[in-house]
C-alpha cells in the first residue's frame, strides 16, 4: 500500500514538473511579441483601402507591410511561415477587395506558393515604430 501511495505521489510531481516546463516554453515571448506588449499596440481586424506597396520580414511569424500612402502595419501570422525570412517577395492572398482581413486573408512565399500563411493579427504602426521594431529585431538576431 505504501509503495502504491509513493508511486502515485511521485507520478503527480513528475506530471507537475513536465507541465511547468511546457508552460514556460510556450510563454517565452519573441522580440516582436515583447515589442507589441511594451508599446501596447492595439490589434485591428482589417486594413481598409488596402493597397500593397512593400514589406519587411522580421521573423518567420511577423512582417511589416506598407500601404499607400506609406502606412506601415505589423502582421502576426497564425504559425511560422517557412522561408519568410529569406524570400525576395511575397504574395498577399485576399478576396480581391481593397480590404485586408485578419483571420481569413493570408500571405504566400514564391518558394511555396500553395502554402497559405494566415494572418492572425494586424497592428497599425508609425514609421518610427516600424523602423524601431525592425532595428531591435535585427540587433537581437545578430547577438
Amino acid at each position: 500500500m505504501y509503495r502504491l501511495f509513493l508511486i502515485a505521489v511521485l507520478s503527480f510531481f513528475a506530471i507537475g514538473c513536465s507541465t511547468t516546463q511546457v508552460v514556460q516554453i510556450e510563454t517565452k515571448a519573441t522580440p516582436v511579441e515583447s515589442y507589441i506588449l511594451t508599446q501596447n499596440l492595439k490589434p485591428l481586424s482589417v486594413i481598409k483601402a488596402f493597397k500593397f506597396r512593400g514589406w519587411r520580414s522580421l521573423d518567420s511569424e511577423h512582417l511589416i507591410i506598407s500601404t499607400t500612402p506609406q502606412k506601415p502595419y505589423l502582421i502576426a501570422l497564425n504559425a511560422p511561415c517557412e522561408a519568410l525570412e529569406h524570400t525576395q517577395g511575397i504574395s498577399i492572398n485576399h478576396k480581391g477587395t481593397s480590404v485586408l482581413h485578419a483571420h481569413s486573408d493570408s500571405i504566400s512565399v514564391p518558394q511555396q506558393p500553395q502554402r497559405k500563411c494566415f494572418i492572425k493579427t494586424i497592428y497599425a504602426l508609425t514609421s518610427e515604430q516600424a523602423d524601431e521594431i525592425a532595428r531591435l529585431n535585427k540587433q537581437l538576431a545578430n547577438s
